[in-house]
């Protein structure tokens, strides 16, 4: 299901602000305009956030990053076993 108007409205006002924010505190971080994020291993499905933060420094982490914009945790992944 895709969401409604006045909820994009709200996460694109949020986006924004975020992003001013980021901009203004030169964090190496970004806002995608599209992601995924696949959790863990044990988790089936993946979620497609209203809003996500990601830090370009550790996006050489994830395997799928470079082919299509998913986040897999899984460095995360890996440090929990």
């Amino acid at each position: 299901m895709e969401p409604t108007g006045p909820h994009e409205t709200v996460g694109g006002k949020l986006a924004t602000q975020i992003g001013i924010a980021i901009t203004a505190a030169r964090f190496p971080w970004f806002i995608p305009r599209t992601c995924l994020i696949r959790p863990f291993s044990d988790i089936a499905t993946a979620r497609r956030p209203d809003i996500v933060v990601l830090d370009e420094t550790v996006l050489t982490n994830e395997l799928l990053w470079e082919q299509e914009p998913v986040i897999t945790l899984w460095a995360l992944d890996q440090a929990r076993r």
